[in-house]
């Protein structure tokens, strides 16, 4: 399956996860969909991994995506920071997501999935 496929499915999951009140694991679907939707416009650039780490992912998303190849917004280097601290929250804490926080984080991974598509055409 390709970086594209899997955003989307993240996606879905996200979607079906906010109509079900299920804010935590929309959250964490949220960060996948935009990972994966990253990777997907980091192989266009040429830069290809058999594995990526959260930690990869962000820096080269403003390296590659934003610097190099004006593919992406600064701003959109944030928001992956933000959906992550998010996915973190959700995931590990004991706090739980709120709905107005995955409602944006579902905004900017919808964003991130369409530019991936976008890019792949």
């Amino acid at each position: 399956m390709k970086g594209v496929e899997k955003a989307k499915e993240f996606l879905s999951a996200a979607q079906l996860a906010l109509s079900n009140g299920l804010l935590n694991a929309c959250a964490q679907d949220c960060y996948y969909a935009m990972f994966w939707a990253t990777i997907a416009l980091l192989e266009w650039t040429g830069q290809k991994r058999d594995e990526w780490s959260h930690g990869d992912i962000r820096r080269y998303f403003g390296l590659v995506l934003v610097k190099q190849w004006h593919l992406c917004p600064a701003r959109w280097a944030d928001w992956l920071r933000e959906v992550y601290e998010l996915r973190v929250k959700a995931v590990y804490r004991r706090e739980t997501a709120f709905k107005s926080e995955v409602q944006r984080a579902l905004r900017y991974a919808e964003i991130f999935v369409q530019k991936a598509e976008e890019v792949r055409k």
